[in-house]
């Protein structure tokens, strides 16, 4: 017989002891996940123990006497002040930011050693050691008892950076006390490094502590002035600190010191004011350390019924959700009824939904039992409506447990796990939600963002609009090629090669002209800032202009001039580089322009043939510029990460129908998307430079790469030169196994006004300026350089303006991107439910482990889903490793939650 369990021998712990016969085999790892001077305790793995062994391990089972284990307790106190006290650490050099500042780019900076966390379940620390991705995935972090524990990113809700500045590595103070258990070894710090932190971390909470009370105030006064906006307002949590900040004198709070400000000029930024007040550029805008932690602290405990925390950020709340004093007061009355409701076990509500929940789904009666249920009855609805879709904050304990006795009070549910996927079913079944609906577009976050086009800006339409640049306005008589998909939503760039007889090429990018035709108090321009960009979701998109406003000023062929501005950089077509310096800015006329398919275009590189001569030729001149430029950018560090995501569409989706199709697929690669990519690309990076250059304030798209070791560095670089070319596309790709081990490296790409690289295009600067009619950040760099090429300096935005309108930029870009994404996936899994009902043996799919496993779970990517999964692990499995490929079939999914889990076939 052949049975599992856990042995543990004096200071060792065997896992995984397989007993079969009179023989034993240990399956241990023996990877050191730590410099230590002590030496390892672990067996070599697959160890085989004689069975005379056995009857040792036995007695050292057996029950001891009271001497024997305070000898043993003894043994190992000796043991470990022998190890933490091997090699101490000299700190007098180490310095504590204890009442000094942090700046926002500090804030978002990446998580190093030093930073001062605190954990989702409370606890505060210093990182000690960040991992390198290779070997392991977690943080070590000690506490104010000198405690050590490891914790993944998403489990830190909150960081103050640098709070230690160290002489040396702070990881090189970790001891291990004990690695019979490789997965998670006893680890502490020496006993200097202790004595230096420990005191310090309790000072820095008590310091925050002391003026809470204060801060509390502040935040009450900037969210009852936001509140009455009447809507959900989304905001910069470290704009929110700042402003927390400036009410204070001498930078230290003090209830004494608060300045009193008129309601007209409070919170500008915080309000979303279009143009941004201009501010002494020398000021940066810092936050005393203190002061953002206790800031933290209150919105957790004090204000989780008014702020939502956007639950996508991993470790830096960057993002708040402020709702209006309607909700707020709304959600109070229901809680007090919900309670009441609670209390009674045959109250009106919970009967009536029993009914409506006995007998199946009657569309009918549900509606009738609806409409009869009263204005109480139906906001006590709401709070269920807000649990299902993830719009409670998680410190709202109170609601939470709410909502899920009410769902427990119900028959139904009664014997049920209560989980927001219910809460959802729940509102299904009872007719609140259809089918049809996707929990992500409810939530509060969007819904300042997605602002109907309709009501804010239709009422401007107009025949004709101004031209600012008019005077500079030069026509463009060769054909301008504006290659997309045939369904394109806006149509803003186009590309053209001229001069392809001479050894110097004219390559030119064209670009749609929106911010000539409004000024900065124009009701369009406002409405744009405010919405930021176009959102896409599966539903429905929502441009960011109305259609009359792009079919004026988009680059369509209807036979009529487009004003654009013209992007113009000469290119060496015998040494294939590129004049960046010589680029010129040029508002142009484009008498010609040819719309073409993506379609089309492959077709012709693919076939080298097309009956018209004249665009055959300028197709393969574009495509020889193009790869040209690629292969400029791999050079210099360029990575071609292929991670794909699922695109879903709803066919015969009316909005208010359940008769629809869910399609999905991977999205599509090939050559002339990568065509126009590289042009574009070559845009904004030439676009950058000169803004620089001519000391143009502008705000620039950057990415960074963490690399914390040699190691990481060694390793990253040498998946890097595993890039093979693209068969499908141009320039090079990385297989699906490598992309995933490089992108914990690959920091997101941020916002910034300072000139920085984008590591991941291999560019030393990047702009965004080539989708004027779907991003507003597009719109303010063609306004920089329009107002530049007019020497009209007055009208210029400056870097503190340019820097406040970054922030809020990156913040609604951030939460639409993810809201699509997420849709997309909500929508994929969908799709994957209704396969699964017609197919319950499920499909085979490809997985590759991108994470160790947490208990008997493992983070995978599905290759033929394009999605993230979890695999599910018996105890006793052989354990999988990363970037392992296996073959798995779905065990459960749950689309409102967005998670879906397989199993090893």
């Amino acid at each position: 017989m052949i049975r599992k369990q856990t042995l543990k021998v004096g200071l060792k712990q065997f896992n995984s002891v397989t007993f079969s016969g009179n023989r034993c085999l240990l399956s241990l790892a023996v990877s050191r996940r730590w410099n230590s001077t002590v030496p390892s305790t672990t067996l070599p793995q697959a160890t085989v123990i004689p069975a005379d062994s056995i009857a040792e391990t036995e007695t050292l089972l057996k029950t001891r006497s009271y001497q024997e284990i305070v000898a043993d307790m003894t043994a190992r106190k000796n043991k470990f002040i022998e190890i933490i006290n091997t090699d101490d650490i000299d700190t007098s050099g180490w310095k504590i930011a204890t009442g000094s500042s942090t700046d926002q780019h500090m804030y978002l900076s990446t998580l190093t050693e030093g930073d001062l966390v605190e954990t989702n379940t409370g606890n505060v620390g210093v990182i000690m050691k960040v991992p390198d991705f290779i070997s392991f995935f977690l943080y070590s972090i000690v506490d104010h008892q000198g405690s050590v524990s490891e914790v993944p990113a998403s489990a830190i809700a909150f960081r103050i950076p640098k709070f230690v500045t160290a002489q040396g590595k702070l990881s090189d103070t970790i001891r291990v006390l004990d690695d019979s258990d490789p997965v998670r070894p006893v680890v502490s710090t020496t006993q200097k490094t202790r004595e230096f932190l420990c005191p310090n971390i309790k000072q820095f909470v008590q310091s925050s502590e002391r003026i809470s009370e204060v801060v509390s105030k502040e935040l009450e006064n900037i969210f009852s002035e936001l509140q009455e906006s009447g809507e959900p307002v989304n905001l910069s949590l470290f704009e929110v600190a700042w402003y927390v900040e400036q009410n204070s004198r001498n930078r230290r709070i003090e209830a004494s010191d608060v300045i009193k400000q008129s309601s007209t000029a409070r919170y500008p930024s915080l309000k979303g004011l279009f143009p941004p007040e201009s501010v002494d550029a020398s000021k940066k805008r810092t936050v005393n350390n203190e002061t953002l932690f206790a800031i933290f602290t209150s919105l957790r405990t004090k204000f989780s019924d008014k702020v939502l925390f956007d639950k996508n950020e991993k470790y830096i709340p960057t993002i708040l959700t402020l709702i209006p004093f309607s909700l707020e007061n709304e959600h109070h009355r229901a809680l007090t009824m919900t309670r009441n409701v609670l209390s009674h076990n045959q109250d009106r509500l919970i009967v009536r939904i029993n009914s409506m929940l006995k007998d199946g789904y009657n569309s009918e009666r549900n509606k009738s039992i609806m409409t009869s249920l009263g204005k109480g009855e139906l906001e006590i609805i709401n709070i269920i409506k807000r649990y299902a879709v993830g719009d409670l904050n998680d410190s709202d304990y109170s609601s939470l447990a709410l909502a899920s006795m009410f769902l427990k009070k119900l028959d139904k549910y009664k014997d049920t796990k209560i989980t927001s996927s219910i809460a959802f079913q729940f509102l299904q079944d009872i007719g609140v939600f259809q089918k049809w609906d996707n929990p992500v577009r409810f939530q509060s976050k969007l819904l300042s963002l997605e602002v109907s086009t309709k009501k804010a800006v239709y009422m401007a339409e107009r025949t004709e609009l101004p031209d600012r640049v008019e005077k500079l306005r030069e026509d463009f008589e060769l054909p301008v090629y504006c290659i997309d998909a045939p369904d394109a939503h806006e149509i803003d760039d186009g590309i053209s090669v001229s001069n392809t007889d001479q050894r110097i090429w004219k390559v030119t990018i064209h670009i749609a002209d929106p911010s000539s035709s409004v000024s900065l108090t124009d009701p369009l321009i406002k409405h744009a800032y405010r919405q930021t960009s176009t959102a896409y979701y599966p539903e429905n998109v929502i441009p960011l202009f109305p259609t009359w406003f792009t079919s004026f000023l988009g680059l369509v062929s209807d036979g009529e001039p487009r004003r654009c501005l013209s992007f113009e950089f000469n290119f060496d077509s015998v040494t294939k580089t590129f004049d960046i310096d010589g680029m010129k800015v040029i508002p142009r006329m484009a008498k010609k322009v040819v719309q073409i398919t993506y379609d089309t275009v492959d077709q012709i590189i693919k076939d080298q043939d097309y009956a018209d001569k004249a665009v055959l030729k300028d197709i393969q001149n574009m495509y020889i510029v193009a790869q040209a430029f690629s292969e400029h950018r791999f050079k210099n560090g360029a990575i071609g990460l292929t991670i794909d995501k699922p695109i879903a569409s709803l066919e015969n989706y009316a909005g208010d129908s359940s008769n629809f199709k869910i399609n999905v697929e991977i999205p599509k690669k090939s050559k002339a998307r990568d065509l126009v990519a590289e042009f574009m690309i070559l845009c904004n990076h030439g676009t950058a430079q000169y803004l620089r250059d001519r000391k143009v304030a502008n705000i620039y798209r950057t990415q960074s790469i963490f690399l914390s070791s040699q190691a990481a560095r060694d390793e990253f670089n040498k998946v890097v030169e595993r890039q093979q070319p693209k068969v499908d596309g141009i320039g090079k790709i990385l297989t699906a196994k490598d992309s995933l081990s490089l992108l914990p490296r690959v920091r997101a790409a941020g916002l910034s006004v300072d000139p920085q690289s984008h590591a991941a295009l291999g560019l030393d600067l990047y702009t965004q300026t080539t989708s004027p009619l779907r991003r507003f950040q597009d719109i303010l760099c063609h306004w920089q350089l329009e107002s530049f090429l007019l020497n009209e300096n007055s009208s210029m935005f400056d870097t503190s303006q340019m820097d406040s309108m970054a922030v809020r930029l990156m913040r609604n870009q951030g939460l639409l991107k993810r809201a699509s994404m997420h849709s997309h996936f909500f929508w994929a899994l969908r799709k994957i439910e209704q396969s699964l009902a017609e197919k319950p043996e499920g499909e085979v799919v490809q997985c590759i482990i991108t994470s160790n496993a947490m208990s008997t779970t493992y983070s995978a990517y599905c290759v033929n889903w394009g999605i993230f999964v979890k695999i599910e692990s018996n105890v006793g499995d052989v354990p999988l490793s990363l970037g392992q490929t296996i073959d798995c079939k779905c065990i459960e999914i749950d689309c409102p939650q967005l998670s879906i889990t397989l199993a090893r076939v």
